[in-house]
């Protein structure tokens, strides 16, 4: 190969290569172009299935459900004396409130 051919193959490389932006509007034009030609519809793909574990459950419904065991042991009824302080604020708050009189 001569000079020319390598300078004419370097600039062609440099045009093509995704992940470098283009060097001058007639690069990008020329990207976009063989782009168009490759797949004229775009480039879409479909979306993914979710992943399932061999139970057919997706993470999130993993999660929810250990969640909900969890939660099982740390919602207990308590003596008010062994709450949180924001669990027993809405303890006393909720034993304070006075029913509406019937009308």
């Amino acid at each position: 190969m001569n000079v020319f051919n390598e300078i004419i193959h370097a600039d062609i490389v440099q045009s093509f290569k995704i992940g470098c932006p283009a060097p001058d509007p007639e690069a990008h034009a020329l990207r976009w172009q063989t782009m168009a030609q490759l797949n004229p519809k775009g480039f879409r793909t479909p979306k993914k299935a979710l992943a399932t574990n061999a139970k057919g459950l997706t993470r999130g419904q993993r999660k929810r459900e250990r969640q909900a065991k969890y939660m099982a042991y740390v919602s207990e009824d308590r003596t008010p004396q062994h709450m949180h302080s924001a669990a027993r604020n809405r303890f006393y708050d909720e034993a304070t409130i006075i029913e509406p009189l019937a009308a």
